[in-house]
């Protein structure tokens, strides 16, 4: 005997919070062998899926389809805006992690020339520790692109561009060719910095890791003095 679990879902773009009811179902017994149809019927208990507590977002997709077995298969998908806050994870492409220490101003942050103020700082010492090389040839590929518009460059690593033809290509925009620019400090008055920087364009992605998240996930344990 086949009996279907009753579903119904909210549909894409509503807002849901923590103890709404986005999957709403009813199962039957858990042992209903000995149970006929109708008995089953009338005693099904709800087992809805909730928005767990402190969670919200908006319903971005839903899929309605059925298992192998031809059981009813309802997922929903909810996605949440957030912004960067102390604490987040952040990664390149070339496993080049990080935690989100410090949010600065923009006002007060270095910026270059033509005004141009970075969106990440990097302690230099992560790129020889870790041996991401590929970063610094992705972030001069990254500034050729962005400075001649429109062009398609690869930055793999011992492939495509090579070092000498992204060199050329960083002297013939204007710049100098190991990437570096001299600074202004924001804090110090536009005072000019001592050591030039190594600046470029890298891709940064968001990790799973976050506060907003972490913070609930965690309650008091037992402490020895």
């Amino acid at each position: 005997m086949r009996i279907w679990t009753r579903m119904v879902s909210y549909p894409p773009e509503v807002f849901v919070s923590g103890g709404e009811v986005p999957i709403g179902k009813t199962s039957p017994p858990r042992f209903y062998g000995v149970y006929t149809e109708a008995v089953v019927s009338s005693a099904r208990r709800d087992s809805s899926i909730t928005v767990r507590r402190g969670e919200k977002g908006i319903v971005d997709n839903v899929v309605v389809t059925e298992t192998n077995e031809g059981y009813k298969l309802v997922k929903v998908k909810v996605r949440e805006l957030r912004i960067p806050e102390l604490g987040d994870k952040f990664a390149s492409r070339h496993g080049q992690k990080g935690v989100m220490g410090m949010m600065i101003p923009m006002q007060d942050m270095p910026f270059t020339e033509d005004g141009i103020t970075p969106d990440i700082i990097v302690n230099p010492h992560a790129l020889p520790s870790r041996m991401t090389v590929g970063q610094l040839l992705e972030s001069m590929a990254g500034k050729v692109a962005a400075l001649r518009g429109g062009v398609m460059i690869d930055a793999t690593p011992f492939e495509g561009v090579t070092e000498e033809e992204l060199r050329d290509l960083l002297i013939r925009s204007g710049f100098r060719w190991d990437g570096k620019e001299v600074m202004y400090s924001g804090l110090m008055g536009g005072r000019r910095l001592e050591a030039d920087v190594f600046i470029g364009v890298v891709y940064y992605q968001k990790l799973h890791h976050m506060v907003a998240d972490k913070i609930h996930a965690r309650a008091r344990v037992p402490y020895r003095y």
